[in-house]
């Protein structure tokens, strides 16, 4: 029996010519969680939405998390309306 192994390497042109700024994109990416939510308020005629769920809290703040929170009762949650949000503790 023989065993091959291959190796990937990236060249030098497959990588990015600029590095990105991962608190631009975090930003983005909420931003555009905040735009899908006020779409959903405005399908079904609601004023907000509340988070209280720690993997919807994560996904909505694009990989938040509580840190030293020793209680689940005290883990913080999100408010938003179509055009704001906010952390509620």
């Amino acid at each position: 029996m023989s065993l091959t192994a291959e190796t990937m390497v990236l060249t030098p042109e497959k990588e990015p010519s600029t590095p990105t700024e991962p608190a631009a994109d975090r930003r983005a990416d909420v931003e555009a969680k905040q735009a899908r939510i006020a779409a959903l308020l405005q399908e079904v005629a609601c004023d907000g939405l509340v988070i209280l769920e720690p993997e919807n809290f994560a996904w909505l703040t694009s990989g938040g998390a509580a840190r030293g929170v020793l209680d689940p009762a005290e883990l913080p949650g999100l408010s938003f309306t179509a055009d704001q949000r906010w952390v509620i503790t």
